[in-house]
């Protein structure tokens, strides 16, 4: 089975993700963590879940391949992740961009 990439904008406030932003970060079997997004986030994701600090390192093609074995990779972003999601895409992993932020 493919896995895919997930990407969520991890600024927070924690309280304002939608509950599909929440769920999803509480099945990531790997969170990729930008520095710049909100701890109160990263805290949401499960407790066993891979955790990798975005960088040259764990970009696009590192997270492509950890889909093409089947996992679930969730990118905390700090924005929108429009281009996460298309640098993810690029790079042959299925990607998504979950809305994340609750509109009040």
């Amino acid at each position: 089975m493919l896995g895919a990439v997930r990407v969520i904008d991890g600024r927070g406030p924690a309280e304002d993700l939608t509950l599909k932003a929440a769920r999803v970060l509480s099945s990531a079997d790997v969170l990729v963590v930008d520095p710049a997004c909100d701890l109160k986030v990263v805290e949401l994701a499960r407790r066993d879940a891979e955790r990798l600090e975005a960088g040259p390192e764990a970009g696009p093609e590192a997270w492509a391949a950890l889909a093409a074995k089947g996992l679930s990779v969730v990118v905390l972003a700090p924005g929108d992740g429009r281009s996460q999601a298309e640098a993810a895409r690029a790079a042959g992993a299925v990607a998504e961009l979950v809305f994340s932020r609750r509109v009040s």
